[in-house]
């Protein structure tokens, strides 16, 4: 057989490989070898760069992250040199990922800045997608979860262009992650529904399940719901048992972590210590810095609490030592200012690139996957009965306008309307008519209302109106028109010889006033519009 012949069979045994390495690292890994002594006898040195680079992936498919890390690290330069593009990226991934969980951030953001520059010169969209992942991975494990938030929603965005069950299982996992620590619990839910609904067609599933799971419980101890989050708890241990060593240990610490945050919310404290003390240890295994940051500090606050003092001062000084070596990692990381800059320019090639390329087939899936999150997020901030917001919606809100008047001194107002005994109507006509005369309230208030106007049900037969802009004055206004319009209307077939009223309590932020307490004052004032004979206006103070 003549050199060419060769080399082109060799060529073909390696192109199997990208798929192989996934559902059969070990005989990847074999082939790689087999392909690496050939190729070194007749001197092909841009094949044996390729088979070098499968073998390093191969090793860190197989979990055998620590010996693979290195091998990568130097096949990833060869192949550099051998211009081998169609197999750098992947590898590029696999090394960033890698280089991350040892806490090397200047090292793992070249990589996936490369792998970005690779995608947008190759047109790749999922690599795009996959690079921006990565770097937003930099940012989460630096605690700079807003910078996370941003490249894993634009990882998102490109995504929309296509359906990748395991690109969407990634991507929403990871914005899961950032509305958990940035406490936006129910975009968390949205987003770990839409990767619970990507996880049964993404490849490697039992992987991504670990980390559903553990979000899941996470996201559901977030409010309060003990007993589902200890289901999800329970179906995450399971998945990692399933796992290797590495990913085991990865999987079983988060879920830890997720674990003690439910035990410490039930006043569990010593059961919430002894998860995080095996949490730690599997941490220190894996040496994943901004894990173990976390864990110590998590250590040192329950210690604390309980009065172990001599236990919180070991902790504490394990988290600043910890919280050092971050800062000063997250300063170098700073000091690329090369890479950097690399990075913003090629965001604008990419927004340029995707302006003009897009089309209207992809804009119309883009436009669907929007309307799939808007309707998620609506179920998830709004009652089920009446189609208003619900509490979490208003609270969410109310502090979101909170921060906008005390910022740029607008008025805002807020309106408590109580339904007057609406008890009877349900003990006369049953709870089924009652609940339609609540949908039929909530209709009366819109027409009476401006269209933009926030409207939440408060609890029971209660309602809360934000009116953003308004002073006392026209908050009063619109109060007595909402209260004439409920009073006048007849309720032919439904209520007919009942007369339905409403009270209601209005109120105006004062300079420097929380939000907790406008909703007080105005809570207050619809308790003197009750009780000084119902169906009035009654403003606070």
């Amino acid at each position: 057989m003549n050199t060419h012949s060769q080399s082109r069979l060799l060529e073909a045994e390696l192109d199997q490989l990208s798929e192989l390495l996934a559902t059969s690292p070990d005989e990847a890994r074999r082939i790689a070898l087999d392909v690496a002594e050939e190729a070194a006898v007749v001197h092909m040195q841009s094949t044996l760069a390729r088979a070098r680079l499968y073998h390093a992936l191969a090793l860190m498919f197989q979990g055998n992250v620590e010996t693979g890390t290195p091998l990568l690290e130097r096949a990833i330069e060869s192949a550099r040199r051998h211009r081998l593009l169609q197999d750098l990226p992947n590898a590029l991934d696999q090394a960033a990922d890698s280089v991350l969980l040892q806490g090397r951030f200047d090292v793992a953001m070249r990589y996936w800045v490369e792998c970005l520059e690779l995608a947008i010169a190759a047109r790749d969209t999922a690599l795009c997608v996959r690079s921006h992942l990565g770097i937003g991975k930099i940012y989460f494990a630096l605690g700079d979860y807003e910078q996370a938030k941003a490249h894993h929603l634009r990882s998102a965005e490109y995504g929309h262009t296509f359906y990748d069950p395991t690109i969407y299982c990634a991507t929403y996992l990871c914005l899961a992650a950032d509305f958990l620590r940035l406490r936006q619990i129910p975009s968390a839910f949205v987003s770990l529904k839409i990767a619970h609904d990507a996880l049964p067609n993404a490849r490697d599933r039992s992987v991504w399940q670990i980390e559903l799971a553990a979000y899941y419980a996470e996201a559901h101890a977030g409010n309060g719901d003990f007993a589902a989050a200890m289901e999800w708890i329970e179906q995450s241990l399971g998945a990692c048992r399933q796992q290797g060593e590495q990913r085991q240990l990865w999987g079983e610490s988060i879920t830890l972590l997720a674990w003690a945050d439910v035990l410490e919310r039930q006043g569990e404290c010593t059961a919430a210590v002894a998860r995080l003390q095996t949490a730690l240890s599997h941490a220190l295994m894996l040496n994943a810095p901004s894990l173990i940051l976390r864990i110590h500090r998590k250590l040192y606050e329950l210690n604390k609490a309980q009065d172990h003092f001599e236990a919180a001062l070991h902790h504490h000084r394990a988290w600043h030592q910890a919280l050092e070596t971050q800062m000063q990692r997250l300063g170098e990381q700073k000091l690329q200012q090369a890479t950097q800059r690399r990075l913003a320019r090629l965001e604008q090639r990419m927004e340029l690139e995707r302006a003009r390329h897009e089309n209207n087939r992809l804009l119309a899936r883009v436009q669907t996957h929007e309307q799939t999150i808007q309707t998620l997020s609506s179920v998830a901030q709004t009652d089920a009965l009446t189609g208003a917001w619900n509490r979490r919606a208003l609270e969410d809100r109310l502090a979101r306008l909170h921060k906008e008047s005390n910022t740029d001194g607008w008025p805002l107002s807020i309106l408590m309307i109580d339904l007057d005994h609406f008890k009877e109507i349900n003990d006369r006509f049953t709870h089924i008519l009652g609940d339609q005369v609540l949908q039929g309230v909530v209709q009366l208030i819109t027409s009476a209302c401006r269209s933009e106007e926030f409207i939440a049900r408060y609890g029971g037969e209660e309602f809360t109106l934000l009116l953003p802009g308004v002073q006392l004055p026209g908050a009063l206004q619109i109060a007595e028109r909402i209260r004439s319009t409920v009073a006048a209307h007849t309720w032919p077939g439904l209520l007919p010889d009942v007369h339905l009223t409403v009270s209601i309590g209005t109120a105006e932020l004062r300079p420097g006033e929380a939000a907790t307490e406008l909703l007080a004052r105005a809570d207050t004032a619809l308790y003197v519009a009750k009780h000084g004979g119902r169906n009035q206006v009654f403003a606070a103070d």
